[in-house]
């Protein structure tokens, strides 16, 4: 699969070069939550993370989750939220 994405990337720069057009790199990072089965609370922690980012605050519940990893039930997360 690299060597196939070099090479398309190749034809993209020569193609661009003769057509005068300007490429633009674009880097998408995602993170992914995925809960703990071991953990009783990762779960509902892991929605309430989701929620927050919904409202652009998941890196503060982030924080949170992780300074409070031992009180993840569904009070403390009320109160986190």
């Amino acid at each position: 699969m690299e060597i196939m994405s070099v090479h398309i990337v190749d034809r993209l720069i020569q193609s661009s070069k003769k057509h005068k057009i300007f490429l633009v790199t674009v880097y998408v990072l995602s993170f992914v939550i995925f809960p703990s089965r071991s953990h009783p609370h990762a779960q509902h922690a892991a929605e309430a993370a989701e929620c927050a980012g919904a409202q652009n605050k998941f890196w503060e519940m982030h924080d949170i989750l992780y300074e409070h990893q031992q009180a993840l039930d569904d009070k403390h997360l009320e109160e986190y939220a």
